[in-house]
């Protein structure tokens, strides 16, 4: 997909988006310009824990460019 946006000559932004489930921080970088690292929040305490569980393991993969 990347690949065929690339091809149109306009600027696409491209994300990828799997909810986190397979640490695309891992792997997306040379795929898509963002990737989703969280499932939904939702209105619950619940999910700040989730949240946190989904994207600490990322973080040191953040910053410009990358």
């Amino acid at each position: 997909m990347r690949n065929a946006l690339n091809v149109t000559g306009r600027g696409i932004l491209y994300q990828i988006c799997e909810w986190g489930v397979d640490f695309p921080s891992a792997w997306a970088p040379p795929l898509g310009n963002t990737w989703r690292i969280t499932n939904d929040i939702i209105p619950d305490w619940r999910t700040i824990f989730r949240q946190l569980n989904q994207f600490v393991p990322s973080a040191g993969t953040a910053g410009a460019g990358t």
